[in-house]
């Protein structure tokens, strides 16, 4: 795969107060089709820092003051690494034939590539603040940002001819707030140095558009990842649990299960939510399925510490994910593991259920990295002063998390 890059970028300061950049670059790539082949892309970007204005110059709390802004374009190839060249699929076995004596491998391409394959396009909005205070030992950003990816470029299958093809297949948007802090100190006639960080970011995603109105894109395990228009990217579908039966009685009385399988007591029971005229219809079927969990977090943090004397420093780093779902599968008959020894909890109970599985709502803190580290040198003067330094350091990693059920 061949690539090349033709970039023009420029700068412009006025008095270290109005700050600009803009860029432009033209991009070709052997993996998109040859009339498609190359594609402009471009950004531009601003500041005004506020404390170098004269009217800032009397409000001594901000050392460092400063608004920006930038838009742009990038272009990105396929990054799967299961087809390198897109435009141009292998060929590979796909059957046999027998003419006469012999028996002849039949060739096929891996998938069909679409004839105007184009540059996946990424368009991104960011406005933010920086500031530094307390002179300068505190420096605060926070920065908004909004990214819309266009040409989305993947592979399908179709589900009506089983065929795969490679294609520009819808759009997605992606959008949040980054917020981070540090605050860095010296003591002890500055030989002991100290640094406190965190930082905090959200991030919410839409489906904006997939390859054919209407349709999804399914995955997982048993087809419970569903990628669709008007919904987060890869949602959980399923059926949303309404308790668990107790007594031959309620299931009797209940909704028909019929098409799921035999309920017995202690079997999941699930919401009668829809059915073929939009409404509730008395029974669980396919049309009572629903949105039951999403797999991106609301948003994930960090934080970290570090602190150093003379020749001896010490960091710890710290990060962590809230709010998203993740497909509890695993304990479960029928995941391919544990087929044939059923759990004891489950004997004479579950008959025939299709979905013995549940969403799980993840709540992941990590101490990332703790480091130690020696620092020692000497120095050796001739005609030159040369100077040998070396660094020792010990890392470790714990994880940690904490994980609850939910009945949906």
């Amino acid at each position: 795969k061949k690539t090349v890059s033709f970039l023009f970028r420029s700068l412009y300061n006025y008095g270290y107060k109005y700050l600009l950049n803009a860029s432009f670059r033209r991009d070709g790539s052997t993996a998109i089709s040859p009339n498609h082949r190359f594609q402009n892309f471009w950004a531009v970007g601003g500041a005004w820092v506020l404390t170098e204005e004269k009217f800032m110059k009397s409000i001594e709390f901000f050392n460092n003051l400063k608004l920006k802004a930038s838009v742009g374009q990038l272009g990105n190839q396929y990054t799967g690494s299961d087809y390198r060249y897109l435009y141009y699929p292998v060929y590979t076995n796909s059957t046999q034939a027998v003419f006469g004596d012999n028996v002849v491998n039949a060739l096929s391409l891996t998938y069909q590539p679409a004839k105007d394959l184009r540059w996946e396009t990424v368009t991104s909005y960011e406005s933010g603040l920086e500031t530094d205070v307390f002179n300068s030992k505190l420096h605060v950003e926070a920065n908004y940002y909004q990214r819309k990816t266009d040409d989305l470029l993947t592979t399908i299958t179709d589900r009506t001819t089983g065929i795969l093809y490679a294609m520009n297949a819808g759009s997605i948007r992606v959008s949040g707030v980054e917020l981070q802090a540090a605050y860095s100190d010296k003591m002890l006639n500055k030989e002991l140095n100290y640094t406190v960080s965190a930082n905090i970011s959200t991030m919410n995603n839409k489906v904006l558009s997939v390859w054919k109105a209407g349709e999804s894109y399914i995955g997982g395990s048993v087809g419970q990842c569903r990628t669709e228009a008007g919904y987060p990217i890869s949602r959980f579908y399923g059926y949303e649990v309404d308790g668990i039966y107790q007594t031959k009685d309620q299931i009797k009385n209940g909704p028909d299960v019929s098409a799921l399988g035999i309920p017995q007591p202690g079997d999941l029971k699930f919401k009668d939510i829809s059915g073929a005229e939009g409404k509730p219809d008395g029974k669980i079927d396919s049309f009572d399925q629903t949105t039951i969990g999403n797999p991106t977090p609301k948003f994930t943090y960090g934080f970290s510490w570090n602190v150093s004397y003379k020749g001896f420093d010490l960091g710890i780093d710290f990060q962590g994910v809230y709010g998203n779902q993740i497909w509890r599968a695993w304990g479960n008959e029928g995941n391919g593991v544990n087929t044939y020894n059923f759990r004891e909890a489950r004997l004479g109970r579950v008959s025939n259920m299709m979905f013995p599985f549940y969403t799980a709502s993840l709540s992941l803190f990590v101490l990332n990295c703790t480091r130690f580290g020696v620092k020692f040198s000497f120095a050796h003067s001739s005609i030159s002063t040369i100077r040998f330094s070396s660094k020792a350091s010990l890392k470790s990693n714990v994880l940690a998390f904490c994980l609850s059920i939910n009945r949906a």
